[in-house]
């Protein structure tokens, strides 16, 4: 990727805070605060976005055509100007990886072998169609996670002794707050909790997740979308590679051909 990233500026990079001070957590909560912090989870998206890409080799197999040897570092001369603008100034989030983003939009390049200003256009969509597919299955999983405190806020305000004396809301709600926030700094009250919702049938995560599913609708509907245009970009690239793997065919038959007639001149 050294031809791509010599073509421009990298972005800086985000330091995100630090928990260290805090106790030690089970892994249910350390995974929550990962969730919260954007730590790992999505440079497992953007690989999961990148293994999900086509493969030169792949296709090899299905066209019959001998393996296309592509070179890691990118010819940044050969693509057109107007996609170097864009991938000077790719569509990415603070804590997105723009090294890993570069490596997608080059995994869609080698496999399309994209000739003109269209096809390099194709590419690009696709790239950032199939990385915004990941950045939506990441959101999802954070939204959820967003709303951990809120949700163990509820249900210590269902189950508080005086939740049902009107005048003693805002005790309650406060009382609520305090023990939530509890939960992410002591593991023990953390888990004692839980085995006291749960057993009066709580399940914290599910009223995490029931308070995301307003924004978990709005991601569903942006991530259906962003399939169709991925799905748009792809058959039209793969229409165009079927077409110059037709061309190769023919113009390979016909120069054996050509060869087998001066070989019987001989």
């Amino acid at each position: 990727m050294k031809g791509l990233k010599d073509g421009h500026k990298a972005r800086p990079s985000v330091r995100l805070p630090s928990f260290s001070h805090m106790i030690a957590l089970d892994e249910s909560t350390q995974a929550v605060l990962d969730i919260l912090l954007g730590r790992g989870l999505f440079r497992d998206q953007t690989e999961n976005a990148m293994n999900d890409a086509p493969q030169v080799d792949e296709t090899t197999e299905k066209t019959g055509v001998a393996k296309v040897e592509v070179s890691s570092e990118s010819d940044w001369v050969t693509i057109p100007e107007t996609i170097r603008e864009l991938l000077s100034t790719p569509p990415l989030l603070d804590h997105e990886n723009e090294e890993q983003f570069l490596k997608l939009f080059e995994s869609f390049r080698a496999y399309a072998e994209p000739e003109n200003i269209v096809d390099f256009h194709l590419v690009f969509n696709a790239t950032v169609s199939r990385w915004e597919i990941a950045r939506y299955r990441f959101m999802a999983t954070a939204v959820t996670a967003n709303q951990q405190y809120a949700g163990l806020k509820s249900l210590f305000m269902q189950t508080h002794d005086d939740a049902s004396i009107s005048i003693a809301e805002l005790r309650v709600s406060r009382d609520a707050a305090k023990n939530a926030k509890r939960c992410f700094t002591d593991s023990e009250y953390r888990e004692e909790a839980y085995v006291d919702f749960e057993s009066m049938g709580f399940i914290p995560d599910g009223q995490a997740f029931l308070l995301s599913l307003p924004a978990l609708a709005t991601i569903e509907r942006l991530g259906a979308s962003a399939e169709k245009r991925y799905a748009a970009s792809i058959k039209e690239l793969e229409k165009g590679r079927a077409d110059r793997v037709a061309k190769r065919r023919l113009a390979l038959a016909q120069a054996t051909k050509g060869d087998s007639k001066e070989a019987d001149k001989t």
